[in-house]
């Protein structure tokens, strides 16, 4: 009987999608490194096209991580890697502009009279630059009180684990207080006068 032939996997490269895929985050790298570089004349800035082009890459959830990484480390370098790398981040999401809030910090700051490292300021960049630290702060302010939030309730549901629950499994009222003033009565809001009225039932 002849010796069966080994089954072998083939290599990781045979693979069509993910070599593309390799190539393809290749091109973003090398292209968003490219307009964030250091060449300070007018004509290195990003221009319609490209921009468009980074657009339609960053509609890649891959892709898009390449990018943010590339800006993020840009926006810590001195004019002009900072202000090119300003313009782009108007590619990123909303949602994940949260760090970006300390690092746009400085644009926002500027001037076209600062003698800092963040030079050559122009009404264009300080207002974009203001715009998108707003964006950022604000997403910055959710994440944290998000964090905030689910610690709270870890702390909660530790706290349940050794002590039992409460009937109402009531860990607190949100920020806001849902809309109601004056706290919760069996579960549900009252009124300021109910409330009072019935204030030392139980005692």
């Amino acid at each position: 009987m002849p010796a069966l032939i080994p089954q072998l996997e083939p290599p990781k490269d045979a693979d069509p999608i993910a070599a593309a895929t390799i190539q393809l985050l290749e091109q973003v790298r090398a292209t968003t490194e490219w307009y964030t570089n250091g060449d300070s004349s007018a004509s290195s800035f990003i221009d319609f096209s490209g921009y468009r082009q980074l657009q339609e890459w960053a509609k890649n959830p891959e892709a898009l991580n390449v990018i943010d990484k590339i800006l993020r480390a840009r926006l810590g370098l001195p004019f002009p890697y900072n202000q090119k790398a300003l313009i782009l981040v108007q590619l990123i999401p909303e949602d994940k502009l949260a760090p970006y809030a300390p690092l746009l910090k400085p644009l926002v700051e500027s001037s076209p009279d600062s003698t800092s490292a963040y030079t050559y300021a122009t009404p264009f960049i300080v207002t974009l630059a203001t715009s998108l630290h707003s964006l950022a702060d604000g997403q910055a302010k959710k994440t944290e009180a998000k964090k905030k939030e689910d610690e709270e309730k870890v702390k909660w549901n530790s706290w349940s684990e050794v002590y039992g629950k409460s009937r109402a499994d009531w860990v607190g009222l949100p920020v806001d207080n849902g809309g109601v003033k004056w706290g919760w009565w069996a579960g549900e809001p009252i009124g300021v006068e109910e409330w009072w009225k019935n204030r030392n039932i139980g005692e």
